[in-house]
Formats: C-alpha cells, sequence, structure tokens
C-alpha cells in the first residue's frame, strides 16, 4: 500500500468507498469486519476505525453499536439523527489536500480547520459531507467526480481551477459557494461567494502602527500565492493603514517569502535578517502558519519575540495559543462561516434567490504578547551588531 501522498487510513478509506461506487457494497449492506479490513490492508484494527469514522463523517456510511458499520441508504439514519438525503461536495484543490493530510510541516491548518467546520455544520443541517480533490494537470470531469457534482444539492469549492474547470462546474448547473475569492461574471446564477471580512485586519495593522512601528514586512507562506486575490487583498489593508498614519508604503512596506520547509530554516533566517538590516521591526504574516516560520527563523538568529521583532498572524488557529510568546492574531468563527453558508446553499436549490452581494464573516482581533513597541523606543541599550545564536522553544 502506497502511502507516500497520505495517511493510511485515508487509502482505507478510498478503497471502502471505491467498493460503494462500483455497486460491490450496495446501500443498507454491511461492510466487512474490521478484523477483516485490517487484516486485507496489513493495518491495525485502529487504523480502519478511522478509515470507517472518516466515511461516517461524509455520510457514506453509519455504524450501529454491537452490529456492525453499513453503507448509507437515503433513508438511513447516522448515528440516531435525522435521516441525510443531501450531499454537500467540498471541492479542494488538490495541492492543499496534500498538505493537510500528508506534509509533514505547518503549512495549511487552516484549510484543516475549514473543512472540519463545513463537515459539522454539514451534519448540524442534516446533510452528507463529500470531499473530493481537483488538480490544474488532470481533468476535473472525471466520470466519478462528475458524478458526485451532479448528485450535490450544493457545492463549496475552496482553491483555484483554472477557467475551463470553472466552467465545466458552471454547466452542471449546482449551487456553488465559492469561499474567499470571486466568480466570474459568466458564472451561473444559483452560485455566490463568503468572504472573511477586514475590519479585524484593519485594527491588527493599526495596532502595530500605534505601536510605533513605521517599517512592516509582509511575510507569505507560498511564493505563488504572492497573486491570489487574498494576498492582494491583505497586502492593500497594511498598505492602506501605512499610509493613512503619513508612512510611504512603498518603501516601509517590504515583501518576504518564507518556506515551511524545515529544511529551509537557515535561508529563511538569512532573508528575514537582510530585512531587518534594512529597517523592518515587524512581520505581518498572511497567516499564522507563516508566523511560525518566522518564529523558528527567528530563534535561529537568536532575536526575541516581541522584543527584537514583533511579529503577528492570521486565521486564529488553536496553537497560536501555546506559542512562546502566544501569537496576536485574527480569529474566524468558521462554523459559523459554514452554517451561513451551507444554509444559503439548501436555501437556493430550493428556488430561493442568491445573497445580492457576498457573504461576509468578520472576525477578531487577538491581542497576544508576539507584539510591542519596536526595540529602539524600549530605552534599552542598543541592539548588538550580530545577533547571538540560541535556540528558544517556540511552544511553552
Amino acid at each position: 500500500m502506497n502511502t507516500s501522498h497520505g495517511p493510511k487510513y485515508r487509502y482505507i478509506a478510498a478503497s471502502i468507498q471505491d467498493l460503494i461506487s462500483s455497486g460491490e457494497l450496495l446501500p443498507g449492506q454491511q461492510l466487512p469486519t474490521f478484523r477483516a479490513l485490517a487484516d486485507r490492508h496489513g493495518v491495525t484494527i485502529e487504523t480502519v476505525s478511522r478509515a470507517v469514522a472518516y466515511l461516517s463523517e461524509r455520510g457514506l456510511v453509519h455504524t450501529r453499536h454491537g452490529a456492525g458499520s453499513f453503507v448509507n441508504t437515503n433513508d438511513s439514519e447516522n448515528d440516531g439523527s435525522h435521516a441525510r438525503t443531501d450531499t454537500i461536495l467540498t471541492l479542494v484543490h488538490d495541492e492543499f489536500l496534500t498538505e493537510v493530510e500528508g506534509t509533514p510541516v505547518v503549512s495549511n491548518y487552516w484549510l484543516e480547520a475549514l473543512v472540519s467546520s463545513i463537515t459539522r455544520a454539514s451534519g448540524r443541517l442534516g446533510l452528507k459531507s463529500q470531499l473530493s480533490g481537483f488538480s490544474h494537470e488532470s481533468a476535473l470531469h472525471s466520470t466519478s467526480l462528475a458524478r458526485r457534482i451532479h448528485d450535490a444539492v450544493g457545492i463549496m469549492l475552496i482553491g483555484d481551477p483554472d477557467q475551463a474547470k470553472l466552467r465545466f462546474i458552471a454547466d452542471t448547473g449546482v449551487p456553488l459557494c465559492r469561499v474567499n475569492r470571486t466568480l466570474p461574471d459568466w458564472f451561473h446564477a444559483r452560485s455566490f461567494t463568503v468572504h472573511y471580512g477586514t475590519t479585524a485586519l484593519h485594527s491588527m495593522a493599526n495596532y502595530l502602527l500605534s505601536l510605533g512601528h513605521r517599517q512592516l514586512v509582509f511575510v507569505q507562506d507560498s511564493e505563488d500565492r504572492f497573486a491570489n486575490p487574498t494576498t492582494t487583498l491583505r497586502r492593500s489593508v497594511f498598505s492602506q493603514c501605512i499610509e493613512a498614519w503619513g508612512g510611504n508604503p512603498s518603501s516601509d512596506f517590504r515583501f518576504m517569502h518564507i518556506s515551511m520547509n524545515p529544511n529551509d530554516a537557515t535561508a529563511n533566517a538569512e532573508a528575514l535578517q537582510s530585512h531587518m538590516s534594512a529597517g523592518a521591526t515587524a512581520a505581518a504574516c498572511y497567516n499564522d502558519a507563516s508566523a511560525i516560520a518566522v518564529y523558528r527563523a527567528a530563534h535561529l538568529l537568536g532575536l526575541c519575540i516581541p522584543e527584537e521583532l514583533s511579529v503577528t498572524g492570521h486565521d486564529g488557529l488553536a496553537v497560536t495559543d501555546i506559542l512562546n510568546p502566544p501569537l496576536t492574531t485574527v480569529q474566524f468563527d468558521n462554523l459559523s462561516l459554514a452554517t451561513n453558508a451551507l444554509r444559503t446553499l439548501l436555501e437556493v436549490s430550493h428556488g430561493k434567490a442568491v445573497p445580492a452581494s457576498p457573504l461576509e464573516t468578520e472576525g477578531s482581533l487577538i491581542i497576544r504578547r508576539s507584539a510591542t513597541v519596536p526595540y529602539a523606543k524600549q530605552n534599552r541599550p542598543a541592539l548588538p551588531a550580530t545577533p547571538t545564536q540560541s535556540t528558544p522553544n517556540m511552544v511553552g
């Protein structure tokens, strides 16, 4: 079993799903026992249990205590609740899915939190939830995926399909909600978007500027995402605030790509030191994952956060509360966002008009200890010319 691109339980779940899709396992039919599946795939019973739980979360199977696990039918009851007959399909770029399920570094935990929230919200609304990936290299309209799209009551689209794939999705006419991206004018009328608001991010930028920071570096965790609309929007928020405080964004706001690969930690540290040598006193990060990488780079340089470098993030990942120091960030209620989007998809599927404007979820500024006044304004001795090398703990 090749598990180089993902955890074992996902491969087992996929094999069971293939049996269901091919008709080898029929609606209402009992799955093989956990022991039989474990022996067949050469894994532990715990791994099989996780695979079945994964399928259960997506509305494909259900487990009856003392009886076993069964393929869902249209009138199957999952965990004793009401019938789940409608399916919400979450379409995510394969690159993101790989980051969530296979990459050993912190890279896209935001997506994992969002997909989890969509799954939970689907359950609350009595829906099945399925997750499918797409890539720019393979055809989106494969038979199995096309069937899933056509069978769905609604689609949550995350990521950036090319225009041909967007047109294929549009041609199906299935109600669609796109997350944090705009939709082209030609897309069908049963579609809408949901966005994270920028009010809290404006508060973040103004907070850093109020502390006395006048030269900031915007840190992004993937070089090719500098061109995406969300990055452009977040950068523009900081540029607007810098200008409002009398600064010049073209000279006072720098940009830095940071790698999430631990093998690139030294290169990250060198890039960070270059920006600080040029005057930057705070790193405003595109997301919390980027901020974690900045912590690593700062520690390699022997810098103290926030005394020598202030750092802020975005997304409000749970891990940011246990960093040392805890990270100042913007936090969103993904469950409310997902519930609102899915409820709207259901309404649209039943003939209600789409919202006149994008659904918007505002976040909250969470101020913790990762930002303070710049070192030069703390009435302390000047920084040494060459930082000492040390590696304090990131988590504490």
